[in-house]
């Protein structure tokens, strides 16, 4: 049996959205609530985000999957990046998560019961539920 805390190193889990973060500016960072219903929808004057029923404004599609990114992480604020830093980190933690699936897929290629462990990884990384909101992300 392969240990958490082995496959944690191996796989290369980064802490989002700290880890991201490192030679980007920002002044102002925002509140969130702790929720665990976490979406997005976009109309014609703009994107919301939703946290448990709590709606969040905004113009820049990239900051706003930069939020719900913290949102769904576990974080409650998140710091007000440009357009092209949170399109750049939003996309560079899209590429890692793949990246770790792919190293997933390797590490356990030999168990029987590789999708249930996979899924248990996922979950204990603190990212399982970030998973499935990345089939939405161009």
């Amino acid at each position: 049996m392969i240990e958490w805390d082995e496959l944690k190193i191996k796989i290369g889990f980064k802490k989002f959205p700290d880890d991201y973060l490192t030679g980007i500016k920002w002044e102002k960072y925002m509140e969130l609530p702790k929720g665990t219903d976490i979406f997005m929808y976009r109309e014609t004057e703009g994107i919301y985000l939703v946290i448990d029923m709590e709606k969040f404004y905004f113009l820049d599609l990239a900051l706003a999957r930069f939020v719900q990114m913290c949102a769904l992480t576990g974080n409650t604020t998140a710091p007000i990046l440009s357009h092209s830093d949170a399109s750049k980190i939003v996309k560079n933690f899209k590429n890692d998560m793949e990246k770790w699936d792919s190293t997933m897929g390797e590490l356990l290629k030999e168990k029987p019961d590789k999708e249930r462990l996979r899924a248990q990884l996922w979950e204990l990384s603190g990212y399982g539920h970030v998973l499935h909101s990345f089939m939405d992300l161009e």
